[in-house]
């Protein structure tokens, strides 16, 4: 017999590694991969940093296995034709229309007021103890907007002021600390040059931001505070305008011409490779210069100062899928960690919105740690009106040191830009408030004490007009309308608007219905109607009382917006409309249809589904073959909305809205302001 027992070595491992690889990657392939979107703009496309931090969260999934890809779109100026301010423009329409394109946002944080009702409240959804890092000054003043956490910083950056060494050395000067050493030192030094045919040395520059006067004007005043720890100064107070005046003071002697003052980014790095400039106010990320020296911007006072701060947050969008949503949580911890901060600050040279990471030896050893604590941050100018807010601060700024102003007119006029005037005895325009508040109780007190002499027989020949129960009726009123201006006092809202419309309604009625009722009474001429008010007096009042109480409920469908009005004295109050439906023509709702062209929405394609034959009277919209049924419900909603109007709608037909429309601005009627409060 043939011996068929062979000895095999099989290599079991081999086999089991090789099917539990073949298992591993054929599970992995299934795992679908969540992708997460990025915008961001840069001015400086070299310069940036936005990738780095891509890239490295990108590493980090891959080596964790999150299956999470990030990408970013950046702007800048090589590839696209902007500025900072279309991309806040461009930003704001996306976030209006609930874009899902974008789940992460990388922006300024001069925008936090205009971004942040769009943005998570990173608070609610990161680690507590991640957001503790993030617990102080510099942080807060750069992400934090009406007590939510509008985003994290990426990093931060501070104004600087660049002190010539040399010109310093050269007079045996020290770097100034204060403003009043800083026009010293700078005035001596200037006119030391001159002395020696040197007229080309400047005395001061500066280059913080694109409104430069707005940043310069709220530094200054931020360093006029009395101590460190004070708040900062109102606009009107005499520390203020001596703030102010210290602006001019500076422009006046350091700059031969107005463009002195404010030179463009490639003047003042070309001013400092040739070491022309006494003093320069600039970022404090520059490249090393040589015979400069980076140090705190001066105070009035010792010890203390400002700093402009200026901060690209990361903000994850709040109309994110939840998928998505979780994936831009995760990134966002990941990229604002302790971990990568630090590395970045090393590597990258980055002011972290970390502060306790200043404290450490590796990184103190790289930078100047005592500059970086020793940073004096000014909250930034938050408005949800940015742009307008800070054309005509720049304005103001100007013609005062043009010499066409005060100082005292020009921080008043500042003021009344940001400040709504209210009629309130707590504001501190108590008086005029707190006149016509006695007044009004004063006329009441009278009015409704005169009451009692209605019933002194005395006096009884002077009422007879009116039954007794009449006259109080009448005076109720009349106090009732006088009282109408006591609802305005402090804020307007809605509720206040609608609360004023029903007193000075029942304050009507009682002060005409009682004469109505005598003038019927005494009409000439008989009737039976007349006759029954006579002898019904109370339900004829009554019915005018329950008239009232209808059309006021009824008032609460249309409810008042509030708006605030700038007068051309350049005072803002607040003032309440009530809104009011205007129907559209069916030609301007397929116009405003056309001019959708968001990315987010499909659209509906009316010049293939539809022509509009204007031969006919009033125009007649005529339908092809619709193709996308999904849409048919929308085109309904159209077509009924343009009979509708139809019916009402004189020849003159309004103005086509020039704003975007989305489909839900189409369905809703847009609205027209009619009918103050006031």
């Amino acid at each position: 017999m043939i011996n068929y027992d062979y000895d095999y070595d099989y290599d079991y491992d081999y086999f089991y590694d090789y099917f539990y690889d073949y298992d591993y990657y054929y599970r992995i392939g299934s795992i679908k991969t969540t992708t997460i979107n990025a915008l961001a703009y840069s001015q400086n496309e070299e310069y940036q940093i936005f990738q780095s931090y891509v890239e490295e969260f990108n590493k980090y999934s891959s080596i964790n296995n999150l299956n999470i890809t990030l990408n970013l779109e950046l702007y800048t100026p090589l590839n696209i034709t902007t500025y900072i301010q279309d991309y806040e423009s461009m930003v704001e329409i996306l976030l209006e229309k609930k874009t899902t394109k974008y789940d992460i946002f990388i922006y300024e944080n001069f925008f936090n007021a205009k971004f942040s009702s769009y943005f998570l409240d990173l608070k609610e959804w990161l680690p507590k103890s991640h957001m503790e890092m993030y617990d102080n000054t510099f942080a807060k003043f750069s992400s934090m907007y009406n007590d939510k956490w509008v985003g994290l910083p990426l990093y931060l950056n501070f104004d600087m002021l660049y002190v010539n060494l040399p010109y310093l050395s050269k007079y045996f000067k020290k770097i100034p600390v204060t403003w009043n050493e800083f026009l010293e030192i700078g005035s001596y030094i200037l006119n030391e040059e001159k002395k020696n045919n040197n007229t080309n040395l400047i005395g001061y520059t500066d280059l913080s931001c694109y409104n430069f006067e707005v940043c310069s004007l709220n530094e200054m005043i931020y360093s006029y505070r009395d101590s460190k720890d004070s708040s900062y100064p109102k606009l009107t107070s005499k520390s203020s305008i001596q703030a102010l005046e210290m602006m001019k003071t500076i422009k006046n002697k350091f700059s031969t011409v107005d463009s002195d003052f404010s030179l463009n980014e490639e003047n003042i790095i070309d001013l400092f490779s040739k070491e022309n400039i006494l003093f320069i106010k600039y970022w404090y990320y520059l490249p090393i210069v040589t015979h400069y020296k980076k140090v705190i911007l001066p105070g009035y006072n010792n010890g203390v100062s400002a700093s402009y701060l200026q901060s690209y947050n990361i903000a994850i969008n709040s109309y994110s899928t939840n998928n998505a949503r979780d994936a831009a949580i995760e990134a966002v911890t990941y990229i604002t960690s302790r971990e990568v901060q630090e590395k970045f600050t090393i590597e990258k040279g980055i002011i972290s919105g970390i502060y306790d990471i200043y404290n450490k030896g590796q990184i103190c050893d790289e930078f100047d740690c005592n500059l970086i604590t020793s940073i004096q941050p000014i909250n930034p100018i938050y408005s949800d009106k940015n742009n307008d807010y800070l054309t005509e601060c720049k304005q103001y700024i100007t013609d005062y040191l043009g010499g066409k102003k005060t100082a005292s007119d020009t921080l008043n006029a500042i003021a009344n830009l940001s400040k709504t005037y209210i009629f309130s005895i707590n504001s501190d325009d108590y008086v005029l408030s707190f006149i016509v508040l006695m007044i009004t109780i004063i006329l009441s007190v009278c009015m409704l004490s005169s009451i009692i002499f209605i019933f002194i027989k005395k006096y009884e020949s002077f009422f007879k007009f009116l039954s007794n129960d009449l006259w109080v009726i009448f005076i109720v009123g009349c106090t009732l309308i006088l009282n109408c201006i006591s609802i305005e006092y402090g804020e307007i809202n809605s509720f206040k608007c609608h609360f004023k419309t029903i007193i000075l309604s029942y304050g009507i009625t009682c002060s005409l219905i009682p004469i109505l009722h005598k003038i019927i009474e005494k009409f000439p001429v008989k009737s039976n109607l007349f006759s029954w008010i006579s002898h019904h007096k109370y339900l004829f009042i009554l019915f005018f009382y329950i008239c009232d109480s209808i059309f006021n409920t009824l008032s609460f469908l249309s409810p008042y917006n509030v708006i605030t009005v700038n007068n051309p004295l350049g005072y803002q109050f607040k003032k309440s409309f009530i809104q009011k439906r205007e129907k559209k023509t069916m030609k301007e709702v397929i116009k405003s249809l056309q001019r959708v062209e968001s990315e987010e929405y499909s659209r509906v394609d009316i010049n293939e589904n539809y022509s509009f034959d204007e031969s006919s009277n009033g125009g007649v919209y005529k339908k092809k073959d619709v193709a996308n049924r999904s849409n048919l419900s929308n085109i309904s909603n159209l077509i009924i909305e343009y009979h509708y109007s139809r019916k009402i709608i004189n020849k003159h037909t309004s103005k086509m809205s020039r704003s975007s429309s989305s489909f839900s601005d189409i369905n809703s009627a847009s609205y027209k302001r009619k009918d103050s409060c006031d």
